[in-house]
């Protein structure tokens, strides 16, 4: 009985070693602090869009981002239809 109680022992130092080897965990990716100081927050959108004025230095190369409707969408994008087929298995629950 003595044998399996040092057996024990050992087990656990050898499963203490283990856990102490562990690395701590380093990110490996970064991100900018989100409270960086010098970063300005506009409260108003009308600052971001360009004047229309033809004063505008043609050096300027900015791009406004803006939304397409879905009637807009090439047809390529466009969700194929469903099957009379394909809508009664979808109102069986599927396979019945």
């Amino acid at each position: 009985m003595a044998a399996s109680g040092v057996r024990t022992i050992r087990w656990i130092e050898s499963t203490f070693r283990k856990v102490i080897a562990i690395k701590p965990h380093v990110p490996l990716i970064k991100f900018p602090d989100r409270r960086a100081k010098g970063v300005v927050k506009s409260t108003s959108s009308l600052n971001m869009i360009p004047s229309a004025s033809p004063n505008v230095s043609k050096s300027t190369n900015i791009t406004l981002a803006t939304s397409l409707e879905w009637e807009d969408l090439p047809a390529k994008y466009h969700r194929k239809s469903l099957t009379p087929e394909e809508m009664e298995f979808i109102e069986r629950g599927g396979p019945a």
